[in-house]
């Protein structure tokens, strides 16, 4: 038993809890969230803007990794794909890939 009455050390719902709340702030002290609000926007041309946008963004800042998230598949496909174009390295992250596929791109971005 240790010091908290457990037996082999295990811990309770609560401490685990805990402790994931505090991995959560350690790993995320470092997050810095950018948005740009579009207004009226013509649907014809969101795409084109929302992606130059980010581009903007990214030429503008200091930073080690980003994480895109984008609602729809082909759209996510083409900014991955506008990103590279732009000079920054970029993969595409699906649920419709294999979760060897999607542990693959994890790995590779925690490299």
């Amino acid at each position: 038993s240790d010091k908290t009455g457990n037996v082999d050390g295990e811990m309770t719902k609560g401490e685990m809890a805990e402790e994931l709340s505090q991995l959560e702030y350690v790993n995320l002290h470092n997050v810095k969230n950018f948005y740009h609000i579009i207004e009226n926007s013509n649907r014809a041309s969101i795409f084109e803007f929302k992606s130059e946008k980010i581009v903007s963004i990214l030429q503008n800042i200091t930073f080690n990794k980003a994480i895109i998230f984008y609602n729809y598949k082909g759209k996510g496909e083409e900014l991955a794909d506008d990103m590279n174009f732009a000079g920054f390295p970029s993969a595409f992250l699906s649920s419709a890939q294999t979760q060897k596929q999607r542990s693959k791109l994890i790995a590779m971005f925690k490299e």
